[in-house]
């Protein structure tokens, strides 16, 4: 990667070895005033420049082909940066009630993302604290469909997809971008998240088989759409749940 970044650096140098020394042999360069002549000069500089900080970021990245960080405040701090370089504007997040990605979904809505999001249904959920969770946040994507949300754009509904999976799973993954991440999930929900850039061999697997199992998941007959779930579930709580913690 260092040679290929060196060639641009050694292209610009020549670029600029012919500006200074070979085309003031040219009538038209003479002709040039001092003031266009500086102006052509800070372009070149200014190019250069863009390229060597180039070949910084890609050397910073490239260093370490992936991050570990805990599952909210660091992670949240890591792919936020990449939320708003990303080239594709996409992303697929599989989660169980979306309360440590929170933040994140707010960042994808602001950026314009194309989202689609699987999250948990209530009916799976392992306790009555996780079942009350995933039914607060499907309100709440309930209101941001429909302009009402404090916390969502009003685009919300143009730009994310949800539905809720009804198979048991530990593992947690999210595609944003130009980076894939994965976590396991257990109680209190303190295992690390670990993120790759897709470009790396390790990405490229791995995003690999999160999109098949993404795509099995999110068409399986057992998944529901998130409006769905929201009527029975949601505004009925008492109808699945005796001692259920009333959302409104």
């Amino acid at each position: 990667m260092w040679d290929k970044n060196f060639k641009k650096i050694s292209w610009g140098s020549i670029i600029l070895a012919f500006i200074l020394f070979v085309l003031p042999q040219i009538g038209w360069f003479v002709s040039l005033e001092r003031h266009q002549i500086l102006i052509l000069l800070v372009l070149v500089i200014i190019h250069l420049e863009y390229f060597v900080h180039s070949i910084f970021r890609l050397d910073e990245k490239l260093a370490k082909p992936y991050n570990v960080s805990d599952p909210k405040r660091e992670y949240y701090k890591y792919i936020s940066r990449n939320i708003e370089t990303a080239i594709k504007k996409e992303a697929r997040l599989l989660e169980h009630s979306t309360s440590t990605v929170e933040d994140v979904i707010k960042e994808l809505d602001s950026h314009k993302f194309n989202v689609m999001l699987l999250i948990q249904h209530p009916a799976n959920a392992t306790t009555n604290e996780r079942h009350d969770k995933i039914c607060i946040y499907i309100k709440e994507f309930h209101k941001a469909m429909e302009g009402r949300s404090n916390h969502y754009s009003k685009d919300f509904h143009k730009n994310f997809k949800i539905r809720c999976y009804q198979e048991a799973f530990s593992f947690k993954g999210r595609r944003i971008g130009e980076h894939i991440s994965i976590g396991n999930y257990v109680h209190g929900d303190s295992c690390p998240i670990i993120t790759f850039n897709q470009d790396t061999s390790e990405g490229q697997k791995l995003l690999g088989y999160f999109d098949n199992l993404f795509v099995e998941l999110w068409k399986h007959k057992n998944t529901k759409d998130f409006e769905e779930v929201y009527k029975e579930y949601v505004t009925q709580p008492s109808k699945h749940r005796k001692d259920f913690i009333s959302v409104e």
